[in-house]
Protein backbone atom coordinates (compact mmCIF):
# COMPACT_ATOMS: atom_id res chain seq x y z
CA UNK A 1 0.00 0.00 0.00
CA UNK A 2 1.45 3.38 -1.01
CA UNK A 3 1.90 6.26 1.42
CA UNK A 4 -1.00 8.18 -0.11
CA UNK A 5 -3.39 5.27 0.50
CA UNK A 6 -2.18 5.03 4.09
CA UNK A 7 -2.69 8.77 4.55
CA UNK A 8 -6.23 8.64 3.16
CA UNK A 9 -7.04 5.63 5.31
CA UNK A 10 -5.76 7.52 8.34
CA UNK A 11 -8.22 10.32 7.55
CA UNK A 12 -11.12 7.85 7.69
CA UNK A 13 -9.76 6.26 10.86
CA UNK A 14 -9.68 9.61 12.67
CA UNK A 15 -13.13 10.53 11.42
CA UNK A 16 -14.77 7.30 12.63
CA UNK A 17 -12.69 7.26 15.81
CA UNK A 18 -14.43 10.51 16.77
CA UNK A 19 -17.86 9.04 15.98
CA UNK A 20 -17.10 5.80 17.85
CA UNK A 21 -15.83 7.50 21.01
CA UNK A 22 -18.86 9.79 21.12
CA UNK A 23 -21.33 6.94 20.64
CA UNK A 24 -19.62 4.67 23.18
CA UNK A 25 -20.00 7.26 25.94
CA UNK A 26 -23.22 6.31 27.73
CA UNK A 27 -23.37 9.12 30.28
CA UNK A 28 -24.48 12.55 29.11
CA UNK A 29 -21.81 14.28 31.20
CA UNK A 30 -19.09 12.13 29.66
CA UNK A 31 -20.36 12.78 26.13
CA UNK A 32 -20.40 16.53 26.66
CA UNK A 33 -16.87 16.37 28.08
CA UNK A 34 -15.71 14.35 25.07
CA UNK A 35 -17.37 16.80 22.71
CA UNK A 36 -15.46 19.69 24.27
CA UNK A 37 -12.21 17.73 24.05
CA UNK A 38 -12.73 16.96 20.37
CA UNK A 39 -13.46 20.61 19.61
CA UNK A 40 -10.27 21.56 21.48
CA UNK A 41 -8.37 18.90 19.54
CA UNK A 42 -9.70 20.26 16.24
CA UNK A 43 -8.62 23.75 17.28
CA UNK A 44 -5.13 22.45 18.10
CA UNK A 45 -4.85 20.68 14.74
CA UNK A 46 -5.91 23.88 12.99
CA UNK A 47 -3.34 25.86 14.98
CA UNK A 48 -0.62 23.36 14.01
CA UNK A 49 -1.79 23.57 10.36
CA UNK A 50 -2.70 19.89 10.32
CA UNK A 51 -5.78 20.54 8.24
CA UNK A 52 -6.19 16.91 7.24
CA UNK A 53 -6.77 15.84 10.86
CA UNK A 54 -8.79 19.02 11.48
CA UNK A 55 -11.22 18.11 8.70
CA UNK A 56 -11.42 14.50 9.90
CA UNK A 57 -12.38 15.55 13.44
CA UNK A 58 -14.94 18.17 12.41
CA UNK A 59 -16.51 15.87 9.79
CA UNK A 60 -16.69 13.18 12.47
CA UNK A 61 -18.51 15.57 14.80
CA UNK A 62 -20.93 16.50 12.00
CA UNK A 63 -21.76 12.83 11.39
CA UNK A 64 -25.49 12.21 11.89
CA UNK A 65 -24.74 9.73 14.70
CA UNK A 66 -23.15 12.60 16.66
CA UNK A 67 -25.12 15.62 15.45
CA UNK A 68 -28.41 14.02 16.57
CA UNK A 69 -27.22 14.03 20.22
CA UNK A 70 -29.11 17.26 20.91
CA UNK A 71 -28.83 17.14 24.70
CA UNK A 72 -25.06 16.77 24.43
CA UNK A 73 -24.74 19.74 22.08
CA UNK A 74 -27.01 21.85 24.28
CA UNK A 75 -24.51 21.51 27.15
CA UNK A 76 -21.80 23.27 25.16
CA UNK A 77 -20.86 26.74 26.34
CA UNK A 78 -21.21 29.69 23.98
CA UNK A 79 -17.43 29.74 23.50
CA UNK A 80 -17.35 26.16 22.20
CA UNK A 81 -20.46 26.73 20.07
CA UNK A 82 -18.74 29.69 18.43
CA UNK A 83 -15.57 27.67 17.82
CA UNK A 84 -17.50 24.84 16.21
CA UNK A 85 -19.51 27.25 14.05
CA UNK A 86 -16.25 28.72 12.74
CA UNK A 87 -14.99 25.21 12.01
CA UNK A 88 -18.15 24.41 10.05
CA UNK A 89 -17.72 27.54 7.96
CA UNK A 90 -14.14 26.55 7.17
CA UNK A 91 -15.08 23.05 5.95
CA UNK A 92 -18.10 24.34 4.00
CA UNK A 93 -17.89 22.66 0.56
CA UNK A 94 -19.88 25.38 -1.23
CA UNK A 95 -18.23 27.20 -4.15
CA UNK A 96 -15.65 24.42 -4.43
CA UNK A 97 -14.44 24.80 -0.84
CA UNK A 98 -13.83 28.52 -1.33
CA UNK A 99 -13.52 29.28 2.41
CA UNK A 100 -10.90 26.57 2.90
CA UNK A 101 -8.91 27.53 -0.19
CA UNK A 102 -8.78 31.18 0.87
CA UNK A 103 -7.66 30.16 4.36
CA UNK A 104 -4.87 27.87 3.10
CA UNK A 105 -3.63 30.55 0.69
CA UNK A 106 -2.68 32.70 3.70
CA UNK A 107 -0.69 29.99 5.50
CA UNK A 108 3.04 29.35 5.43
CA UNK A 109 4.52 25.88 5.11
CA UNK A 110 4.70 23.30 6.57
CA UNK A 111 1.03 22.42 6.07
CA UNK A 112 -0.81 19.11 6.15
CA UNK A 113 -3.57 19.94 3.64
CA UNK A 114 -7.01 18.39 3.28
CA UNK A 115 -5.82 15.54 1.07
CA UNK A 116 -9.18 14.31 -0.33
CA UNK A 117 -9.73 17.74 -1.89
CA UNK A 118 -6.33 17.66 -3.60
CA UNK A 119 -7.14 14.20 -4.95
CA UNK A 120 -10.50 15.44 -6.21
CA UNK A 121 -8.86 18.40 -7.96
CA UNK A 122 -6.38 16.16 -9.75
CA UNK A 123 -9.03 13.57 -10.67
CA UNK A 124 -11.39 16.17 -12.14
CA UNK A 125 -8.55 17.82 -14.05
CA UNK A 126 -7.30 14.51 -15.44
CA UNK A 127 -10.66 12.95 -16.32
CA UNK A 128 -12.35 16.14 -17.45
CA UNK A 129 -9.70 17.16 -19.96
CA UNK A 130 -8.14 15.24 -22.84
CA UNK A 131 -4.39 14.75 -22.69
CA UNK A 132 -4.10 14.92 -26.49
CA UNK A 133 -6.11 17.33 -28.66
CA UNK A 134 -5.78 17.13 -32.44
CA UNK A 135 -2.59 15.15 -32.04
CA UNK A 136 -1.02 17.77 -29.77
CA UNK A 137 -0.36 17.73 -26.04
CA UNK A 138 -3.00 19.62 -24.06
CA UNK A 139 -0.66 21.96 -22.18
CA UNK A 140 -3.57 23.70 -20.45
CA UNK A 141 -4.34 20.41 -18.69
CA UNK A 142 -0.66 20.01 -17.80
CA UNK A 143 -0.60 23.51 -16.30
CA UNK A 144 -3.68 22.76 -14.16
CA UNK A 145 -2.13 19.53 -12.86
CA UNK A 146 1.15 21.34 -12.22
CA UNK A 147 -0.67 23.98 -10.17
CA UNK A 148 -2.02 21.32 -7.82
CA UNK A 149 1.40 19.67 -7.59
CA UNK A 150 3.00 23.03 -6.78
CA UNK A 151 0.51 23.42 -3.94
CA UNK A 152 1.53 20.02 -2.56
CA UNK A 153 5.23 20.83 -2.90
CA UNK A 154 4.76 24.17 -1.13
CA UNK A 155 2.96 22.48 1.78
CA UNK A 156 6.01 20.28 2.37
CA UNK A 157 8.69 22.81 1.45
CA UNK A 158 9.77 23.11 5.09
CA UNK A 159 10.33 20.29 7.60
CA UNK A 160 7.36 19.54 9.83
CA UNK A 161 9.41 18.46 12.86
CA UNK A 162 9.80 21.04 15.60
CA UNK A 163 12.85 20.47 17.78
CA UNK A 164 12.42 21.09 21.49
CA UNK A 165 15.18 22.65 23.56
CA UNK A 166 15.82 20.04 26.25
CA UNK A 167 18.21 22.20 28.22
CA UNK A 168 20.64 20.37 30.47
CA UNK A 169 19.21 16.85 30.06
CA UNK A 170 21.91 14.23 29.74
CA UNK A 171 21.82 11.41 27.21
CA UNK A 172 20.50 8.86 29.71
CA UNK A 173 17.49 10.98 30.70
CA UNK A 174 16.72 11.75 27.06
CA UNK A 175 16.76 8.04 26.24
CA UNK A 176 14.44 7.28 29.19
CA UNK A 177 12.10 10.06 28.11
CA UNK A 178 11.96 8.75 24.53
CA UNK A 179 11.22 5.20 25.70
CA UNK A 180 8.35 6.35 27.92
CA UNK A 181 6.75 8.22 25.00
CA UNK A 182 7.14 5.21 22.68
CA UNK A 183 5.60 2.94 25.34
CA UNK A 184 2.63 5.26 25.78
CA UNK A 185 1.98 5.41 22.04
CA UNK A 186 2.32 1.62 21.71
CA UNK A 187 -0.22 0.95 24.46
CA UNK A 188 -2.71 3.44 23.01
CA UNK A 189 -2.40 1.92 19.53
CA UNK A 190 -2.80 -1.60 20.93
CA UNK A 191 -6.14 -0.82 22.58
CA UNK A 192 -7.59 1.16 19.72
CA UNK A 193 -6.95 4.68 21.01
CA UNK A 194 -9.38 4.64 23.93
CA UNK A 195 -9.32 8.20 25.24
CA UNK A 196 -9.45 7.49 29.01
CA UNK A 197 -6.64 4.93 28.76
CA UNK A 198 -4.56 7.19 26.53
CA UNK A 199 -4.79 9.97 29.08
CA UNK A 200 -3.77 7.61 31.89
CA UNK A 201 -0.83 6.23 29.94
CA UNK A 202 0.46 9.65 28.94
CA UNK A 203 0.13 10.85 32.54
CA UNK A 204 2.15 7.80 33.60
CA UNK A 205 4.82 8.47 30.99
CA UNK A 206 4.99 12.10 32.08
CA UNK A 207 5.86 10.99 35.61
CA UNK A 208 8.98 9.29 34.28
CA UNK A 209 9.99 12.25 32.14
CA UNK A 210 12.31 14.98 33.47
Amino acid sequence: MCNLDVFLRRFNEIQYWVVTEMCLANALSKRSQLLRKFIKLAAYCKEQQNLNAFFAIVIGLSNVAVSRLTQTWERLSSRFRKMYSEFEMLIDPSKNHRAYRMYVAKLHSPILPFTPLLMKDMTFTHEGNSTIIDGLVNFEKMHMLAETLRTIRYCRSRPLARYVNVGGCNEGRLWERALSSIFARFVCDSVGCSLPLCHSVFRLSALHSP
